[in-house]
């Protein structure tokens, strides 16, 4: 059983959305990479979830053929 209490209530409610994301992704450590860094290569199996803070990722595939 769940149980929630007033107070419990609203101080979720009183919490702003940036709060919320900022609580949420203080559980995982931050990882920096330089620029043109490689984060996988073909084959290799993913051993996590990412989440962009800042910048872009480009995705490349190519064929056997090139």
């Amino acid at each position: 059983m769940l149980t929630f209490y007033a107070r419990d209530i609203i101080n979720l409610m009183q919490e702003s959305p940036s709060e919320k994301l900022a609580a949420f992704f203080s559980q995982f450590r931050r990882i920096s990479y330089k620029k043109h860094a490689l984060l996988m290569r073909a084959g290799d199996v993913p051993t996590g979830v990412y989440y962009i803070h800042k910048g872009y990722a480009r995705y490349y595939c190519l064929s056997e053929t090139g």
